[in-house]
């Protein structure tokens, strides 16, 4: 559950016709989601896919504090470690 203050980013494709264009995005439309927070000076990367993603307002001191982590986590993921500077050396939490 988030709370107020909390950012939600709904996917949803548009066209030149507005928001009701093509409706939600498939999961195969994009590998890495980049949910930029202006008003915060922060960006979160996933490599999960859901229509809905949240940023709690908790995580942002964090995305502050270690701007990189949630790009190295998208890209080992998707199986890109040799694209982390340094390495991956993180459990990545899969559930089975």
């Amino acid at each position: 559950m988030w709370t107020t203050g909390d950012y939600v980013f709904n996917l949803k494709q548009r066209t030149e016709r507005g928001a009701t264009g093509r409706g939600p995005y498939a999961a195969t439309d994009f590998d890495i989601l980049a949910m930029v927070i202006l008003a915060e000076g922060v960006v979160r990367f996933t490599a999960d896919w859901h229509s809905r993603h949240v940023v709690h307002v908790s995580e942002i001191t964090e995305l502050r504090r270690n701007p990189r982590a949630s790009l190295d986590a998208a890209l080992a993921r998707l199986g890109h470690t040799d694209a982390i500077p340094g390495g991956w050396g993180h459990d990545l939490d899969l559930a089975a």
